[in-house]
């Protein structure tokens, strides 16, 4: 008996960013991945300081090595030498997982 099935589900994610501002100048914005495969599957994009305020995102039609960028924008710019963790949680719709029982009678 073989029996396969497809069920599309939701994926969230959420992940904490730690940025370092290495440069001599203030950091008032970063760029976030997600590939360009799944796009067009992404429903929601939130990402909130370390206080819990949500900061202001945007999608741009900017593509880098295989991936959309969405830009993140601090509420007040990252100093030079200054560290800062944002938290990111996001959505995909229609993510396709599977299902498969394979059983042997002899």
């Amino acid at each position: 008996m073989f029996i396969s099935q497809a069920i599309f589900k939701m994926k969230m994610q959420n992940n904490n960013i730690t940025i370092k501002n290495l440069n001599n100048n203030p950091i008032s914005s970063i760029f976030f991945g997600i590939p360009t495969y799944e796009a067009e599957d992404l429903i929601f994009f939130e990402a909130k300081g370390i206080n819990q305020n949500t900061l202001f995102a945007e999608r741009s039609s900017m593509i880098m090595n295989g991936f959309e960028m969405i830009i993140i924008y601090f509420n007040s710019p990252l100093l030079p030498h200054q560290t800062r963790t944002i938290s990111v949680e996001y959505i995909y719709k229609d993510v396709l997982s599977y299902f498969v029982l394979v059983t042997f009678i002899s």
